[in-house]
């Protein structure tokens, strides 16, 4: 078993907890990859249901982490040791907004189009089109988030 870094709450603050992948699941890589798999078949109605699922599921879980993120979180922990970052945070934030609404209207077109003919390559295009997209957002966070902790360990950024 591999062990993870998890953010600590706030009475816990300056000590690293570590925990085991059973403990806390990442549905996002998981559910990405059910949806490229789907994508690479042909549209099928059972396919059509799966996509619409593992879209219900990616939409869930993404709101969550916009919520959490606007109440806690490692950008809201680097907004307040850097309030002039303000804009970048912001920035992330709107844009995994916007990934989730462009989620929204891709799982809608998926539920209400017919014929599922029309709906396969438009959709396939348009979900790779998201999930790069959404690739893009994580790697931002990523990088604003290293560059936070290179700046707290006394490096430069």
């Amino acid at each position: 078993d591999t062990l993870r870094l998890q953010r600590a709450p706030e009475s816990e603050r300056g000590r690293a907890r570590l925990e085991s992948p059973g403990e806390r699941q990442a549905p996002e890589p998981l559910l990405l990859a059910e949806m490229r798999a789907l994508l690479d078949e042909p549209m099928t109605v059972s396919a059509r249901l799966s996509l619409l699922v593992i879209a219900d599921r990616l939409l869930r879980h993404l709101s969550s982490q916009v919520t959490l993120d606007d109440r806690e979180g490692l950008c809201m922990d680097v907004l307040g040791e850097r309030p002039y970052w303000h804009r970048r945070i912001e920035a992330l934030r709107g844009a995994n907004a916007t990934c989730v609404a462009d989620l929204a209207e891709v799982a809608h077109r998926i539920a209400h189009e017919l014929p599922l003919a029309k709906i396969g390559e438009g959709v396939r295009r348009e979900m790779q089109r998201w999930m790069r997209s959404l690739t893009r957002v994580r790697g931002r966070e990523l990088l604003l988030l290293q560059e936070a902790l290179t700046l707290d360990l006394g490096g430069e950024a």
